[in-house]
């Protein structure tokens, strides 16, 4: 027993003692005794410890000497400890005996407790300096026991538990303000646009309900399995976003023929017969291209694919459904109080007629100056982008974020992250690993933490904090080590811990979404899209034209947050406005393609077409733009970068699609194309006589 017991504390007698080995630790101790006058209890253990001590003998001198005066909590690790010669097994005897002896100890002399510390004590024991403390929390972290730790001035709870459950609350009590400052804007840029006032309320209100029904699924879902929590907070925007703009379509269509004098019956057969398509396109683009998160090796990315998915469909059954049902019961009342006089907001935009125009005359100068801004933008973007996976960066200065940065500048030793290794079967090859890991020069500390029945596990402190960015190379450089050693001796070694979580959470996902779900929501995009426009052509043109919008908005972005106030780019900022502006952007684009098939099979040529799809279609594009960048923008109104570098990155890249890019880039690619605009089904399209 005392040969194991020295055996762990080996380099600390070293460095107390230098030059001991731990052969003559019993001697020493024998004679450090004897020296220093022991009473007859000490005596007789030092006896057994002498220098030639036989260590049979002495685990049965223990037993029996210390058995039946041991408390009755002690004695039976004594005898499994004294008799039993298997390591692992004395190893988990020792870590039981801590365990209970601590809880004795805890019940019968309680811990001071942090929360208990009197308000002076900056005065009586800090001295105008820092001091850290190490508590143990519950681990479901709530706020009353938050709100008692900061509610003394000079406390700065901080741990990765603590530091995201401030993001969490954050968050939360931010969308609940940005929700009703969504409402508001959604509301009254509906009301500006169309007119009416029935309308926008029936539309919302519909909404609401499909919001209210997708939480109910997903609430059901969660029931059954686990649901995660950001999947909540997705699902909103995405049916309001895509929501008010079929609604905005249906109506603003249904406006349009009744001013042209069609009765109510022909108008909403027109409206589904030309606009309910065109939704169900756009709906599956949306549907199918956020839901390919779904196909994620991670759980929690299914789950907000399959959010996606249920707040798309829900969406689907209330613009083309229910919305169609309702107008037919309420006929022109969905247009009160301004009736057919709402014509006096104007369906043709002058402004942006005007651009489109000009484009279409000049379409290989639209298409030069658009060609050279992105080439900037992009070559801007790829020198200066700085991306970081450390949420405390993109945090405001929360009391663990202060906390954060006072253990990183006066207790660089407590700022530290956990690291493991397993390995197999070889206990030649577990040491050779630990030792390689020690030789780090990020490692602090690292013992072996477990050894028994062919499986070895290497704990190791490691210099950064678990949310650090720096973990990731930490990581690739503890598999290099990792691998070395399994192909020496040719075992399995596995690495987990804060390291591998930092790893997998980011890079792995990013590898996964730029790798693979990425070109799969580009091709559900092009197929959907090809199939409903007969063409090949425009879906790829449509994509084009959007990772140009969102090349610009990136590039704005980061000259904003990072060249003007130095903060860095969230990791996850790329992928959220990626993902949106490819399903949810190709709204505005299909609203004007489509009146532009619908306008050239009606008898107009290629730039009188498009010319007329920009001029009937912008008051709903321009609309549906400014409700979507409204929703987004509001996000700013947190005081989370993060949030507040989406706000910006999504609404600008909406502005620019449906102010620049639709009326100018598209009408231009348009007219430059000509028949090849429907490659490769045909050449052409079967027109009608032009009827006005």
């Amino acid at each position: 027993m005392t040969g194991i017991l020295l055996t762990n504390y080996e380099e600390l007698i070293q460095q107390e003692y230098p030059g001991m080995s731990i052969s003559n630790i019993s001697g020493y101790v024998y004679n450090l005794l004897i020296n220093n006058g022991v009473n007859e209890t000490n005596l007789r253990i030092a006896v057994l410890l002498g220098p030639n001590t036989n260590i049979k003998i002495l685990k049965f001198l223990l037993v029996q000497e210390y058995l039946n005066s041991t408390p009755q909590i002690l004695a039976p690790y004594i005898y499994q400890m004294a008799c039993n010669g298997n390591s692992s097994v004395v190893n988990t005897v020792l870590s039981n005996l801590r365990s209970s002896v601590t809880n004795v100890l805890i019940q019968e002399h309680p811990p001071p407790s942090i929360l208990d510390l009197p308000d002076n004590l900056t005065q009586e024991f800090l001295n105008g300096t820092y001091t850290v403390a190490f508590i143990s929390l519950p681990s479901n972290y709530e706020d009353e026991v938050y709100d008692l730790l900061i509610r003394k001035d000079w406390v700065y709870p901080v741990s990765t538990d603590v530091i995201l459950y401030e993001l969490d609350k954050i968050v939360t009590s931010d969308v609940n303000i940005i929700d009703k400052t969504t409402a508001v804007l959604v509301f009254v840029t509906m009301i500006a646009m169309l007119g009416t006032l029935v309308g926008p309320i029936m539309s919302l209100t519909i909404l609401g309900l499909t919001y209210a029904s997708s939480l109910g699924l997903l609430y059901v879902w969660a029931i059954h399995f686990k649901l995660y929590y950001l999947t909540v907070y997705m699902v909103a925007p995405i049916i309001f976003g895509i929501g008010v703009d079929y609604s905005m379509l249906m109506l603003s269509r249904y406006l349009e023929e009744r001013i042209k004098g069609h009765d109510r019956d022909e108008t909403l057969s027109i409206v589904l017969s030309r606009v309910r398509p065109t939704i169900l396109a756009s709906a599956s683009v949306v549907g199918l291209g956020l839901g390919s998160f779904a196909v994620s090796r991670y759980g929690y990315i299914q789950d907000i694919g399959i959010g996606f998915i249920i707040a798309v469909s829900l969406t689907i059954l209330a613009t083309a459904v229910v919305l169609p049902e309702i107008m037919r019961i309420l006929g022109d009342g969905v247009l009160w109080p301004m009736g057919l006089r709402a014509k006096s907001v104007e369906l043709r935009t002058a402004f942006l007629s005007r651009m489109a125009r000009f484009a279409v005359n000049r379409p290989k100068t639209i298409i030069a100056i658009f060609l050279a801004i992105t080439a900037l933008a992009l070559a801007y973007l790829l020198l200066n982008i700085s991306i970081t996976t450390d949420p405390v960066q993109v945090m405001p200065n929360t009391p663990a974020k202060v906390g954060l940065t006072l253990l990183i500048n006066y207790f660089r030793n407590y700022d530290y992250s956990t690291a493991y290794l397993v390995v197999y079967g070889n206990e030649t090859a577990a040491i050779a690993l630990l030792n390689a890991v020690k030789g780090q020069d990020y490692v602090i500390n690292a013992a072996l933490a477990y050894n028994g029945s062919g499986l070895y596990i290497i704990k190791a402190l490691v210099n950064q904090q678990s949310l650090s960015d720096k973990l990731i190379p930490i990581y690739i450089s503890l598999r290099e080590i990792a691998n070395e050693i399994a192909r020496e001796y040719g075992v399995k070694v596995l690495i987990g811990g804060s390291p591998s979580y930092k790893y997998y959470f980011v890079l792995g996902f990013e590898r996964e979404y730029y790798g693979f779900i990425l070109y799969l929501m580009i091709a559900i995009n092009i197929v959907i899209l090809s199939v409903y426009m007969r063409s090949v052509m425009i879906p790829l043109r449509l994509v084009a034209t959007v990772l140009m919008s969102i090349t610009w908005s990136l590039a704005l972005t980061i000259f904003v947050f990072q060249g003007l106030m130095g903060i860095k780019t969230y990791w996850l900022m790329p992928v959220i406005l990626i993902s949106l502006l490819l399903s949810v952007g190709t709204d505005y684009d299909l609203f004007i393609v489509s009146r532009f098939r619908e306008e050239v099979i009606n008898g107009f040529s290629d730039k009188e077409a498009i010319v007329r799809a920009v001029e009937f279609t912008g008051p709903v594009v321009t609309g549906a733009a400014l409700v979507l960048a409204m929703a987004f923008a509001s996000l700013a109104l947190s005081s989370i970068y993060i949030l507040k570098q989406v706000a910006l990155a999504v609404a600008s890249s909406v502005i620019i699609d449906s102010f620049i890019v639709r009326p100018l880039l598209v009408p231009a690619i348009i007219v430059l194309l000509g028949k090849w605009n429907w490659w490769p089904f045909s050449n052409r399209v079967i027109k009608r006589p032009v009827a006005d």
